[in-house]
């Protein structure tokens, strides 16, 4: 008998089935006292149930959690995904764009030297590549980049506007998400149910575990999470350069093959 899909949608029902389960030490012979608020006998009880979903027969059941049996159900979206997005962006071109968007103090050979190293190059085509988490899909609908550059402040809402409208009709917002006012335009598209790409500021590490809130928002292909770059370890105040940011926007305008002032010709 075929096992019945697993979805994001699914799991709250089985998260309250199981938190409900936990009321009482009866349902676990083997404890003392109440059980309410242990943490081991929590996960266990949800992942059981998602297992029960999932594999009927108890001989099929693998020791598996919640967030494992929802990477299952998704191999391709719930999974880095590494190299494969030719973004026909050459490095000479970025170059170029940073020397143009940079001042002199931003940018220079030794910058350029460190963006280099941390690049995602591939060597057959020349163009910087990309990882991804999510699903890639989203890559073949309408692209348009959100930037969100101080000379526009006095503009924003009109701005926003045109994107969030652009999204209702269909479109993919990709962003770095680094100034405010683009966090606040895909925050908005993402609240409204609209899908995203959001480049990332570094690479990602081996084995990559993002926030369930993320997690159900790429396994739902809303969100795909792009990066140009390998991973690297940062510090949690370790901030973005000004070029590394100049290099998301230059990213999401190769992507979308669009400039970024699309919007003020509407």
């Amino acid at each position: 008998m075929a096992a019945p899909p697993i979805s994001v949608k699914s799991l709250p029902a089985l998260k309250k089935a199981a938190t409900a389960t936990i009321g009482s030490s009866s349902a676990y012979p083997h404890t003392k006292g109440p059980t309410k608020g242990c943490t081991n006998i929590r996960t266990n009880c949800r992942a059981n149930l998602l297992q029960r979903a999932h594999f009927p027969l108890r001989s099929q059941r693998p020791c598996l959690s919640a967030r494992s049996l929802l990477r299952a159900q998704n191999p391709s979206r719930l999974h880095t995904q590494r190299r494969g997005v030719n973004t026909a962006l050459s490095p000479s071109a970025l170059k170029g764009y940073l020397q143009r968007e940079c001042s002199n103090s931003q940018f220079d050979q030794e910058t350029w030297a460190q963006l280099q190293q941390r690049l995602l190059i591939n060597p057959t085509t020349n163009h910087i590549d990309c990882d991804t988490y999510g699903n890639r899909q989203l890559l073949s609908g309408r692209l348009l980049p959100v930037v969100c550059h101080r000379r526009d402040t006095s503009s924003f809402t009109r701005q926003k506007s045109c994107c969030l409208a652009a999204a209702a009709s269909g479109a993919v917002l990709v962003s770095g998400r680094i100034a405010k006012g683009e966090q606040d335009i895909i925050d908005t598209a993402i609240a409204a149910g609209y899908p995203v790409i959001i480049l990332q500021d570094n690479g990602f590490p081996d084995l990559y575990h993002p926030s369930e809130r993320l997690t159900n928002l790429c396994a739902n292909s809303k969100l795909l999470m792009v990066t140009p770059w390998k991973y690297a370890y940062r510090r949690v105040n370790d901030a973005i350069t000004v070029a590394e940011c100049k290099t998301l926007n230059c990213l999401a305008q190769a992507l979308c093959r669009t400039k970024d002032a699309w919007w003020q010709q509407r």
